[in-house]
Parts: structure tokens; sequence; C-alpha cells
């Protein structure tokens, strides 16, 4: 089902926006250039148009780069195989669906999301959070452990040094004591 009959061109014309926009790309969709950018570009466009709008696969061909009908067919039915097994190119549509329903030229029914996987998707990611937050700190308690060692270790090695500095002195006053001690009884 298609969501607006009326005002079609304009509506194609805000999917070229926001997918250019999405993806980056001024001008994208009606570049003649095979680079993937522009190809996923035009794909999308095509895939979104066709989808919410009514117009014909000759206007939608011309609308994204004066191609022929037949490559926007190809183009929708590529964009349509990519969906069922390629998680970026289900975010993509999706990402530009919802801009499309916030700015009120879909209706939400025509916006496939699958709300529980979103769901699980959140909490999967905030668990990883979690899990990062944790071994972060982790890593600041180890860090803090290892300065402290040095910082100990250091002491240490300034201890001996006075212990060898106040032995030195003291052997030094010794032998000056046994010295003077020699000569006077000579």
């Amino acid at each position: 089902m298609k969501t607006i009959v009326n005002g079609n061109k304009k509506i194609a014309t805000k999917i070229i926006d926001y997918v250019e926009d999405y993806f980056d790309e001024k001008g994208g969709v009606v570049q003649k250039s095979r680079k993937a950018s522009y190809v996923r570009c035009k794909q999308l466009a095509r895939y979104l148009m066709r989808k919410h709008t009514d117009l014909t696969l000759t206007s939608i061909a011309e609308m994204t780069g004066n191609a022929d009908h037949s490559t926007v067919i190809y183009s929708v039915g590529v964009w349509e195989d990519y969906l069922d097994y390629d998680k970026q190119v289900r975010y993509d549509t999706n990402y530009v669906e919802m801009k499309m329903k916030i700015n009120n030229l879909i209706d939400w029914s025509d916006v496939t999301i699958d709300i529980d996987k979103e769901i699980s998707r959140v909490n999967q990611l905030k668990s990883y959070i979690f899990a990062y937050k944790q071994r972060k700190d982790e890593l600041k308690t180890l860090n803090a452990i290892m300065d402290k060692k040095i910082r100990n270790r250091e002491e240490d090695i300034d201890y001996e040094k006075q212990k060898v500095k106040s032995l030195s002195r003291l052997v030094t006053y010794f032998e000056k004591k046994y010295i003077t001690s020699l000569i006077v009884q000579v």
C-alpha cells in the first residue's frame, strides 16, 4: 500500500534529499558513476520511492539519473534481497524511513521495525557498556596498584642508598680513627 497518493514527486524529492544526506553524497542519486557509494544511494532511493509513492518506474528512473525503467526494477529487487540478510542495509533503510516518518512523509504502519529485536539490541549494548566500565575500573585499580608498587620500590631503593651512605660514612670514620690511633701508637 502506498502512503500518499498526492504529491508523489514532492515526496520522491524528499526521499532523494534524505538518502543523500544519510550517505553524505550530495547529488549521489543522479550521478552516472558506478562508484559503490553512489550505487547504494541510488538503490535505496529507488527502493523507497517505489515503496512509498505511486510513481511509475520510468518517473523513478528519470529522477534517479535518467536510467531505464528496468534498472529501477533491478535496483529495487537487489535492495529487497539485501534487506533479507544484510544488517547494514536494513539499518540504512530503517533510518531513512524513520526520518521520513518523523517529518510526516509516511505512516508509522509503513515502517518495518521489529521492536523486540531493537530492545534486545539496546539491552545487549547496555551490557557491553557495563562490562566496558567494569573493565575500565579494573584497569584503573591495577594501574594504581602498579604505581604504588613502583613508588614502594623507589622508596626501598632510596632507603638502601641511605644505608649505603651511612655505612660508608661509618667506614670512613673508623678508618680515620684507626689510622690516627695507629699513628699515635707509633
